[in-house]
């Protein structure tokens, strides 16, 4: 189970809070995918320090 960033009441960014920013990143290219994901876990934390947060978006096209 990953461990995500932790407000200092001990919850969790957790699943949920990142399948919302994946769907409202839905269609985008894989660069605006994490940018989304990173401001989501930036407006959760509410400006509190955090690290260890790794990422890979990857692209791909319907076949020719």
């Amino acid at each position: 189970m990953p461990r995500w960033p932790r407000r200092r009441d001990t919850a969790t960014f957790g699943e949920a809070r990142l399948r919302a920013a994946l769907v409202a990143a839905a269609g985008q290219p894989p660069s605006a995918l994490i940018d989304r994901v990173l401001r989501a876990v930036d407006d959760w934390v509410d400006g509190q320090a955090h690290d260890d947060i790794a990422m890979l978006a990857v692209g791909a096209s319907a076949p020719a």
